[in-house]
């Protein structure tokens, strides 16, 4: 059967700063069935914009290939951040010399 011989049976997809929630990520799957994706195609809909990244069929990456019901979609997110906060006391702010601590023993 040909249809199951070129469908990818993974596929990566990217998008950045937007909410996909799980239901719009299956409605987003299920509106591409049998749609043909290569690397780097924009999929829009529903005002979800992603990239495809990388498109797998078995063992091997593959540059494009056909959505199938069977095809897992992955999507990535390429919107997160990491916020570091640091809470530092009034002494550490002061500068003090090596030779000072020596000096108060």
């Amino acid at each position: 059967f040909v249809h199951q011989s070129v469908a990818a049976d993974f596929l990566t997809i990217s998008f950045k700063d937007q909410f996909v929630s799980r239901g719009d990520m299956y409605n987003f799957q299920r509106q591409f069935w049998g749609s043909w994706v290569y690397e780097g195609k924009r999929l829009t809909f529903n005002g979800i914009n992603t990239h495809t990244k990388v498109i797998r069929h078995g063992d091997h990456v593959i540059r494009s290939g056909l959505i199938s019901e069977d095809t897992k979609l992955t999507f990535r997110s390429r919107s997160a951040r990491i916020i570091w906060l640091v809470q530092m006391s009034s002494e550490m702010w002061d500068f003090a010399s090596p030779y000072e601590a020596v000096g108060n023993q």
